[in-house]
């Protein structure tokens, strides 16, 4: 159980749910429930999915921060890929 935006939230059953369908993630708890409700979205064809352990409110709280915050991108920097060598090993 957690408190999410003053509403208690069934973690367990979310987790569950969200590892079933959008797998593990390192991201916060409000985007993983903004891209679960995407994913049932279109799952289920509904515009507003029941999203399992998370009230409505908290959904819509959570679609509205996820909204508001710029895009992070989903590039990784890298000049070059030794693999797990280091350049100091050479």
């Amino acid at each position: 159980m957690a408190r999410i935006n003053d509403s208690v939230c069934n973690m367990r059953e979310f987790e569950s749910a969200a590892l079933m369908r959008i797998g593990a993630s390192n991201d916060g708890v409000l985007e993983r429930i903004a891209k679960l409700h995407a994913f049932m979205a279109l799952e289920l064809k509904e515009e507003t999915p029941a999203i399992p352990g998370i009230p409505a409110e908290v959904v819509e709280y959570a679609l509205s921060t996820t909204e508001a915050q710029p895009e992070k991108g989903n590039k990784r920097v890298v000049s070059e890929d030794w693999g797990d060598m280091d350049e100091v090993d050479w």
